[in-house]
């Protein structure tokens, strides 16, 4: 049985509640897993988004030309992104 149907069974939580914390594990973009390991700033998240909007780059490869991670950093969000997106991630 899946935590989310016990605390569902148990009454912890509601289905909406349950729904969002699923929506919130699955749809997390590179840029909120970056910030909250604390790689890259708010600021610089916001000046490589402005940035990818002319150079069509995507947001990892764009922060590591700028030198703001390392490919390490990259390699784990992308990691971390793929686990949630297919529903592995469990501890945040």
């Amino acid at each position: 049985m899946k935590i989310g149907e016990i605390l569902l069974r148990r009454q912890v939580i509601s289905q909406s509640q349950l729904k969002e914390a699923i929506n919130i594990q699955t749809s997390m973009k590179m840029g909120e897993i970056l910030l909250r390991r604390q790689v890259i700033s708010q600021s610089q998240l916001k000046e490589a988004i402005d940035i990818q909007t002319s150079m069509h780059l995507k947001l990892g490869e764009l922060l590591m030309f700028q030198g703001w991670i390392q490919p390490e950093n990259l390699e784990e969000a992308l990691k971390e992104q793929y686990w949630r997106q297919n529903g592995y991630w469990i501890i945040d």
